[in-house]
């Protein structure tokens, strides 16, 4: 996974998934760089742990060392999406925050 910048009027293509991305990735840029990440979820608990997709791609791009600052990781989803426990493993790296229909729940 690599973070690029999104411009406006910038060319779009579809990616592998069919969703729409910067058609040119030459700025890269490192997690540190960015203040605000949004992650897609499955689902999320209490304690901030997220159930992605099962892929870890989120989790192997924001598992860099954190010198200095790092982004604020915020989820997005239904509130129904909240369950009890969330099975997380030492590599698993916890939201800051979700959005849903019925606010910002914070876990800082």
């Amino acid at each position: 996974m690599h973070f690029v910048p999104l411009r406006r009027g910038g060319k779009l293509r579809r990616g592998p998934l069919g969703l729409l991305q910067p058609a040119r990735a030459r700025s890269r840029r490192g997690a540190q760089r960015i203040d605000l990440i949004l992650l897609p979820l499955l689902g999320f608990d209490a304690q901030g742990h997220r159930l992605g997709n099962g892929g870890g791609y989120y989790d192997r791009a924001l598992a860099s060392p954190r010198a200095g600052r790092r982004p604020l990781l915020v989820g997005y989803a239904y509130a129904a999406q909240e369950v009890e426990t969330v099975p997380a493993e030492a590599w698993d790296v916890r939201l800051d925050a979700v959005v849903t229909e019925c606010g910002v729940r914070r876990f800082f």
